[in-house]
């Protein structure tokens, strides 16, 4: 879902299946026109990244962190 921040009004919206992983449907959410693009870690892969930086888009998605290793 792509919302406008500002007025809140949802701009666009596309509806898959549970099996489809919200992150690969990040694309579909932009409309073209933002200033920036802001996503929880499920959207932060590098083809969501490079989406972003070909489009000329701000990136505001939440990077995950490393996974740590038990002792």
């Amino acid at each position: 879902m792509g919302i406008d921040q500002e007025s809140e009004l949802v701009r666009k919206i596309s509806m898959t299946p549970a099996h489809v992983h919200d992150g690969n449907m990040f694309e579909s959410a932009l409309s073209g026109d933002e200033d920036w693009a802001f996503a929880d870690k499920a959207y932060d892969s590098k083809k969501n990244h490079k989406i972003l930086e070909e489009k000329e888009i701000s990136n505001g998605i939440l990077i995950k962190e490393p996974a740590k290793e038990h002792s």
